[in-house]
């Protein structure tokens, strides 16, 4: 319990603010106003650096200039319709605060209990509430949903497909390009052994040249076992990690035909690759109408008690009944946090066991030299819903568990080394170890609570009401009234969350980096593969972005790996003393 003295002051305080006439209306627009402006400066930056950007060198080796040139293409796309989106959504806000439909929404929130449940009175206010802030939300989603639609539907589609148009492309160069090799192959081959025959038929008789002859056809076929051999061995190498359902090549040999028993030269062996694509666009729209139903599913279920919940403990009039809400809330994060791996990651993922084999025996004494028990190591299937691929820990105590998206380790995905998904997985087991998660979570919370701490003093302040048209005082308005006044205050703590989450990135990839794993490439063929916002502007990252970019991430690892070397050179130079 917090000491009397406290609890009175804060009432005191709260009384005090209370009576404070201030222009909240007018704050709430001009505030923000100013991070509409700010975050439009901050687009312009990102599309004139963008639109004059050219490919990095750096990544001169791993993405050519047609594909640099479509993602340039696409990034500007998506940041214009994201502008226009900031656009529409101020517009809205303005017309929301200054035209009265929050009023009328809350009237008719009343008429609705009213009809369906013959309830009137102020004996159900909270339900009252509940059913104005259950509207508010239906009318926010509507409002926006054609935006997401779109963004999803045709411009992200028509990247993918140009997309998946080059990688089929390149797939039928590649299979050309495998088939010429094999004929040289065998025609190199067929060459030396005409040279061995002449230089036999020199030194030996006619009947041992026959014999030759006969003996040279067989080395011919027993090439083309070799050769055919040695393809199936490292197609089956290569599939030894490959993931259920998402296994895409099969290699047929087809029959081999030889002419002339005496001529190697006429030999054609034909080796047919059949790819079928697993990442189709309409299964990952599919897989997102699902995730909206689950999700507005457990909304309904499980927010609204919680709504409930809420607008109860803000309605009894305690001095500290915010402190009742945050530690509630703090309760549920942790709450998720523990059941997430159990029962919401199932409802949208499907998990596999990783099969026995060498990247399993990696991944297991990677965790035992650095520490970590884990309970199991498993693959998601997240190429259902995006190429993007990654690996994550889970869980605490006895149920942790190392996840990787299959688009790691399919064929059609990024297919990495060993090693390149062991310096991945040091770098997030790092996250683990510092409680990165738990850190970012206790951000969140205190977040939460200076959010409640504030709106404390404004949910029973009448001026507060009544600047936005409302001529009553309830929770549930005074709810949404402040989530509006508070937002450009959110927005200033998201840039402080993501200063600090992007130092966890470049303490992990540091961290990889002195296990002896190389973090670069895995980088690289990462960012590459998702082909969006490889050049950000270092403002624009700073602001949005809780990860840093490809290119921030590699100046870091090169700086690092200058100050390994340097320091190794001051060791060495002291021990020489």
């Amino acid at each position: 319990m917090l000491p009397q003295f406290l609890i009175n002051y804060v009432h005191s305080l709260s009384s005090t603010l209370q009576q404070l006439p201030l222009p909240f209306l007018f704050l709430t627009l001009c505030t923000n106003a100013i991070v509409y402006i700010i975050e439009l400066y901050l687009d312009y930056r990102q599309s004139k650096l963008l639109k004059h950007a050219k490919i990095p060198e750096r990544l001169v080796d791993y993405i050519d200039e047609e594909e640099f040139e479509d993602m340039k293409n696409y990034s500007i796309l998506r940041l214009s319709f994201s502008r226009l989106e900031n656009t529409y959504g101020f517009i809205l806000e303005l017309f929301i605060l200054l035209s009265g439909v929050l009023t009328w929404l809350y009237d008719y929130s009343k008429k609705v209990n009213f009809y369906l449940f013959n309830i009137s009175g102020d004996d159900y206010i909270i339900t009252y509430g509940v059913t104005f802030l259950f509207f508010v939300s239906i009318l926010s989603t509507v409002m926006r949903a054609p935006f997401e639609v779109y963004r999803l539907l045709v411009i992200d589609g028509k990247f993918f497909e140009t997309k998946q148009e080059r990688k089929l492309q390149q797939e039928e160069e590649d299979k050309n390009n495998n088939s010429d090799n094999n004929h040289h192959l065998i025609g190199n081959e067929c060459n030396t052994i005409a040279l061995e025959n002449i230089l036999k038929r020199e030194r030996q008789s006619v009947l041992a040249r026959i014999a030759t002859m006969n003996s040279e056809v067989e080395d011919c076929d027993n090439y083309k076992q070799m050769l055919l051999g040695d393809e199936k061995e490292e197609l089956e190498t290569t599939n030894e990690i490959q993931l259920e359902n998402h296994s895409s090549e099969k290699v047929n040999n087809d029959e081999t035909h030889i002419p002339d028993e005496h001529s190697c030269d006429t030999i054609s062996i034909s080796t047919g690759t059949a790819t079928e694509e697993n990442e189709n666009f309409g299964t990952i729209v599919v897989n997102w109408l699902l995730d909206q139903i689950k999700m507005g599913f457990i909304a309904v279920v499980v927010g609204l008690p919680l709504l409930y919940l809420i607008l109860y403990l803000l309605s009894i009039g305690s001095p500290i009944h915010w402190l009742y809400v945050w530690v509630g809330s703090v309760a549920l994060a942790v709450g998720i946090y523990e059941l997430y791996p159990i029962l919401l990651a199932p409802m949208f993922n499907t998990f596999y066991e990783l099969p026995e084999g060498s990247l399993r025996r990696s991944i297991e004494n990677l965790a035992k030299q650095v520490g970590i028990k884990v309970s199991d190591i498993v693959y998601v299937d997240g190429s259902k819903r995006s190429e993007h691929a990654n690996a994550f820990m889970i869980g605490s105590n006895e149920n942790k568990k190392i996840v990787l998206y299959d688009n790691l380790l399919s064929k059609n995905g990024l297919n990495l080394t060993n090693d390149e998904i062991l310096a991945i997985l040091a770098h997030e087991i790092n996250h683990y170890k510092q409680n990165h998660s738990i850190k970012v979570i206790m951000i969140q919370m205190i977040t939460m609570g200076i959010f409640l701490f504030i709106l404390s003093f404004m949910i029973y302040n009448e001026h507060f009401y009544s600047s936005f048209g409302f001529t009553f005082v309830d929770p549930s308005v005074g709810l949404c009234l402040f989530s509006y006044l508070y937002q450009p205050f959110s927005n200033a703590a998201m840039v402080i969350s993501n200063h600090i989450q992007r130092s966890y990135e470049y303490q992990c990839d540091e961290y990889s980096q002195s296990l002896g794993y190389d973090m670069e490439e895995p980088l690289i063929r990462m960012h590459v593969n998702n082909v969006y916002n490889l050049i950000v502007d270092k403002h624009y990252s700073r602001y949005y972005n809780a990860h840093p970019s490809l290119l921030e991430r590699l100046e870091n690892i090169k700086n690092y790996k200058e100050k390994v070397k340097e320091r190794k050179r001051l060791e060495k130079k002291l021990k020489e003393n």
